[in-house]
């Protein structure tokens, strides 16, 4: 990731963990809150989510985004959870 999608990122991320971790909405909505266009929050969130750091679901009403945390397991397994279910 270059620079620009990294902060990008971490605005995002953000956003989600200021409405309690679940955020649910247009992805239109989203990237008119962050000034982004609907494509470039698209491509923000699948870089997100491809990294395990949120996780998406695509319902009729909009996007579900899911700020996820890492946790370490037995045996050096890692693994990704939403934080909202924790």
């Amino acid at each position: 990731m270059d620079t620009g999608s990294i902060e990008a990122g971490r605005a995002l991320i953000d956003l989600v963990r200021r409405r309690g971790g679940v955020l649910m909405a247009s992805q239109r909505s989203i990237g008119g809150t962050l000034g982004w266009s609907k494509s470039r929050t698209g491509e923000v969130l699948h870089a997100l989510a491809a990294a395990g750091r949120v996780r998406l679901t695509t319902t009729s009403r909009g996007t579900v985004v899911q700020y996820c945390v890492f946790l370490w397991l037995s045996r050096g397994r890692l693994i990704s959870l939403p934080a909202s279910g924790m």
